[in-house]
């Protein structure tokens, strides 16, 4: 396997838009401002 622009290793990503985030706290916001979480 070869590490070609992959340091999403640490990174939180919204299983639905795709976007990438620098913490699980700014995943969850995102999530709760589409309303995808209760």
């Amino acid at each position: 396997m070869s590490k070609v622009e992959s340091d999403t290793d640490d990174e939180f990503v919204c299983d639905v838009c795709g976007r990438t985030f620098e913490t699980a706290a700014e995943r969850e916001a995102h999530l709760r401002s589409e309303g995808l979480v209760d």
